[in-house]
């Protein structure tokens, strides 16, 4: 009798499909929102690219003796329908540097003062705030900081006066 009941209770498969779905179904939910955050880490990291290139963009074409600091941070700021993505809580950092000569570029003497300075980099750094799930920050952190070199429109011509 008791051999009858084990064996019809292992070879019984109803509810087989109710127990497989609810064993798979919460992997299948964290492997689509893992994806759904990696999405969204590629697509900040594009709206941050955009954003930087065309603030450096719009700042370097300023009058020479400019705040370009300020223009640059208010350019990043200001640019609407970039930053409609994004938080502006999360910008962290904001700086521009500057050059006098390609070698002091290279060699990374930069300088604070943008007088007569042919080249400047802009820098940017985003605080990304995970969506989803806790994404370790040493893994994500390098993927929003942009720096960005660019010669000076109108700086350029004192510097390559001298």
């Amino acid at each position: 009798m008791m051999k009858k009941t084990l064996y019809r209770f292992i070879n019984n498969v109803k509810g087989v499909a109710t127990i497989e779905f609810s064993l798979t179904i919460g992997l299948f939910i964290l492997v689509l929102f893992m994806i759904a955050e990696g999405c969204r880490v590629a697509l900040l990291s594009s709206y941050l690219d955009l954003s930087v290139s065309e603030a450096s963009r719009t700042t370097r074409k300023n009058p020479a003796g400019s705040d370009y600091q300020q223009l640059f941070n208010d350019s990043l700021k200001n640019n609407g329908r970039l930053w409609s993505f994004l938080s502006q809580d999360a910008i962290t950092e904001v700086k521009v540097k500057y050059a006098n000569t390609f070698d002091d570029l290279v060699e990374q003497r930069l300088k604070d003062e943008s007088k007569g300075a042919a080249f400047a980099q802009y820098s940017f750094q985003y605080k990304y705030k995970p969506l989803f799930f806790w994404v370790p920050k040493g893994a994500v952190e390098p993927l929003f900081h942009r720096n960005i070199v660019v010669l000076q429109e109108y700086e350029k011509d004192k510097a390559t006066s001298k």
